[in-house]
């Protein structure tokens, strides 16, 4: 079985993809309904939650090209604060897409990243990126001068190198950790029903 093998993040990135905020209802060309993730929502998504997504109103054109799929990626690339970095980041699972009656972007102050499956599981890139930024890693890459801090995602990709192991080893790694992530998110489910029903 293969090494691990470095990478630049760049090296395992297949594309990219930016978001949408359209409307608020709709109008003119503005007719296909979305739920957009901001990254406010990201913190819950990640979670299992559904967060507080906003109905927006995108062309038909932008929802072809901009919905999401299950295994990309939703990236913040604005906000933070002073003790919190932009970059939060998460994964799109089926259970989110199953849940809901139309299709899913991202807000212009976030990008999609589609990585290369061949080389990472995409679950696999989630957690590579969720440890960089819980090292606080990526506050080296926020730049802005207007009290918004935003995210140089190019420099990222560009300048951190990570070490992939061999697909099956991924598969086990992303195993163990989605296996607590799963339970983390049946807990809270639990205890939101009990809240309900008390």
């Amino acid at each position: 079985m293969e090494e691990w093998k470095t990478y630049k993040l760049r090296e395992l990135i297949e594309g990219t993809k930016s978001g949408d905020w359209g409307k608020e209802s709709p109008s003119g060309k503005f007719i296909s309904k979305v739920n957009c993730i901001r990254g406010a929502d990201i913190p819950e998504l990640a979670i299992g939650n559904k967060g507080k997504m906003p109905i927006r109103y995108i062309s038909e054109h932008n929802c072809r090209e901009r919905k999401l799929s299950v295994g990309e990626l939703v990236v913040e690339l604005s906000g933070g604060s002073p003790t919190q970095s932009t970059g939060r980041i998460t994964i799109i699972r089926e259970e989110l897409l199953s849940e809901q009656n139309c299709d899913f972007i991202c807000s212009n102050f976030c990008k999609v990243l589609k990585v290369k499956e061949s080389i990472v599981r995409p679950s696999f890139f989630y957690y590579i990126w969720q440890h960089l930024y819980d090292k606080g890693v990526f506050f080296q890459y926020e730049n802005g001068t207007t009290g918004i801090k935003n995210l140089d995602i190019e420099s990222i990709f560009d300048y951190e190198i990570v070490s992939i192991p061999h697909i099956e080893i991924q598969d086990k790694i992303v195993e163990v950790l989605d296996s607590f992530l799963y339970k983390t998110i049946i807990n809270r489910k639990i205890n939101d029903n009990f809240k309900i029903s008390a």
